[in-house]
């Protein structure tokens, strides 16, 4: 009974440091202001400009593929 009792409080104090740095939050990355972010080049490739498209255009596009692809076999 005794050992028992020994053993038990020997692996708490083992683990009672470690519980701490275990319930800590998880780090994120800091946020960037508009200040901070990298300045945007006129050279190099042009950039295409970001479209939304429904899911009805996709529809749309992925038939207008798939019938382009089958009457090219």
């Amino acid at each position: 009974m005794t050992t028992r009792l020994a053993t038990q409080v020997f692996v708490g104090l083992l683990v009672a440091p470690v519980l701490p740095l275990l319930a800590q939050e998880h780090p994120r990355a800091p946020q960037q202001s508009q200040s901070q972010q990298l300045p945007q080049t006129t050279g190099g490739a042009p950039q295409t400009a970001m479209t939304e498209a429904t899911m009805s255009d996709v529809s749309a596009g992925l038939k207008k593929f798939e019938g382009r692809r089958r009457q090219n076999l």
